[in-house]
């Protein structure tokens, strides 16, 4: 809830500098064309940020599904040290549900 009302808040900033700034440059417009203009503005940023906020949580997941140990695992050449060493005692002491594909896991 609290990162709706933070997206709100944030979009009528933006529409208020929008208007602010539209009213400095062209003193001429109608008041209702300013506040169109901003309200365009506040919708095209709250889209722009829930896009990106949704593209980004699917990636995350996308790695996390694939075994990745974070979302940030593509920019590193290799596992952080220990990891293999980890994984192995692991799979050694019987867990054997890592060694499954994941398109197998589905059937348990």
């Amino acid at each position: 809830m609290h990162v709706i009302i933070k997206l709100l808040v944030a979009s009528l900033g933006i529409a208020a500098i929008v208007s602010v700034a539209s009213e400095a440059i062209f003193p001429g417009l109608p008041f209702l064309l300013v506040i169109t203009v901003s309200a365009g503005a506040m919708l095209a940023f709250t889209g722009v940020v829930l896009l990106y906020s949704r593209i980004v949580i699917a990636w995350r997941a996308c790695c996390l599904r694939r075994r990745a140990i974070d979302p940030a695992w593509l920019w590193f050449p290799d596992d952080p040290p220990g990891v293999h060493r980890e994984n192995t005692r692991r799979n050694t002491k019987g867990d054997k549900s890592r060694e499954r594909p994941i398109e197998n896991r589905a059937e348990d």
